[in-house]
């Protein structure tokens, strides 16, 4: 994308929709962003107090890791190929 420096979807679990997957799109202007440390997400997590019962800094980085048949749309859709 263009218009991005860095961009890309991320997939998570939403049980209260039909199938429970959803993926979701995003953009940066800063190719940072997504490349912040472990250690990093795990300081933010705990400076912000927040206790959760699903969320942590392993599934956050996983989240931008998509599923082999959501990588390839992604693939043909940069290359103009029909899917």
């Amino acid at each position: 994308m263009e218009n991005f420096a860095d961009w890309g979807f991320f997939h998570t679990a939403v049980p209260t929709y039909v199938g429970g997957s959803m993926c979701f799109g995003w953009g940066s202007n800063s190719p940072r962003a997504r490349a912040t440390d472990l250690a990093t997400l795990r300081q933010r997590l705990h400076d912000s107090g927040l206790a959760t019962r699903y969320y942590n800094t392993e599934v956050h980085q996983a989240a931008f890791a998509l599923p082999q048949y959501m990588r390839a749309l992604v693939d043909a859709g940069m290359s103009g190929a029909d899917s």
